[in-house]
């Protein structure tokens, strides 16, 4: 059986106010979930500002409402009058046409897009992922960026992770095995906030190889080991293993090395920090810092 099909509220107070009169009749016999009650309202009759609603249980108790009303719940279409859904779409502007569209896209991608700054970030996104969805290649460092600055500000790190990881392959597969800081520091950084920190150690863990960067920015790469850096600490205070934070350290020096930025300044002030609660809860008679106990595994860095 094919039940009701939902219209946000909102859509149908923009074809109210863009409508002719004689169209609004269209909406009598809908049904309105106003997310209050439990069972929904029957449209009686429309006027400019206000509807009239009965319960669906009771018609013979009409309630007048004013159109902002409606704009705050859901109108819900009987299968036999679909066309309304049409009508209402006819007399929608354009660009929110258009950005309901961007919306959906997203969500096909895993995106939640009402967690979005703004319209603007909406369409960029959409632009970006459309692009490299159509052509089947790697956006540019700078939608790449944009992108990844957008996914950022949402908190939507972990919708994100499959598309940058694509990205990211792609581009070292054609780079014949080098490496690309800018796309591995992006991935590192939304797994980080992903609370993934072993797979962001292992996104960085190029760092402590042979260099595998051929021609990259040196910036991206210090910003890379800042990152790790950063990792590290986290996975310091998950499992309280010291030798984290002589590893941490060591990426530290490389990354200030290259860039002396506020964000190595804060990881070292963090650093700093951790070492010296570590340092009062072990005193020096008990755990030296930096010594491992012995038997105890390694940790990959």
């Amino acid at each position: 059986m094919i039940s009701e099909v939902e219209v946000k509220g909102l859509a149908v107070v923009q074809f109210l106010s863009r409508a002719h009169d004689r169209d609004w009749a269209a909406l009598i016999g809908c049904l309105v979930d106003d997310g209050r009650c439990e069972t929904a309202w029957v449209i009686t009759g429309v006027a400019r500002d206000t509807v009239t609603v009965a319960p669906d249980d009771a018609v013979s108790a009409i309630k007048s409402r004013s159109w902002s009303w409606l704009g705050a719940g859901t109108l819900l279409v009987p299968p036999d009058r679909l066309w309304v859904i049409d009508l209402i779409a006819q007399g929608r502007p354009a660009n929110l046409v258009a950005l309901d569209k961007a919306k959906e896209r997203l969500r096909g991608f895993g995106f939640d897009p009402e967690r979005l700054a703004n319209v603007e970030d909406v369409a960029r996104l959409d632009k970006v992922l459309g692009f490299a969805a159509s052509s089947e290649s790697v956006p540019s460092t700078d939608d790449r960026s944009a992108a990844y600055d957008i996914v950022m500000r949402a908190g939507q790190q972990k919708a994100s992770l499959r598309i940058f990881q694509t990205w990211l392959d792609a581009l070292e597969l054609a780079a014949d095995g080098h490496c690309e800081a800018l796309g591995r520091l992006h991935l590192a950084v939304l797994l980080r906030h992903a609370d993934r920190y072993n797979q962001a150690l292992e996104v960085s863990a190029v760092l402590d190889g042979p260099d595998r960067f051929i021609h990259d920015n040196q910036r991206f790469i210090g910003m890379l080991a800042c990152t790790r850096a950063a990792c590290m600490l986290d996975v310091f205070e998950r499992d309280r293993d010291p030798e984290w934070l002589m590893r941490a350290k060591r990426h530290l020096g490389r990354a200030w090395a290259i860039e002396q930025s506020e964000e190595g300044n804060a990881v070292y002030r963090r650093w700093r920090h951790l070492r010296d609660q570590w340092s009062d809860e072990n005193p020096p008679d008990r755990t030296p810092l930096g010594a491992r106990q012995q038997g105890r595994p390694s940790a990959s860095g």
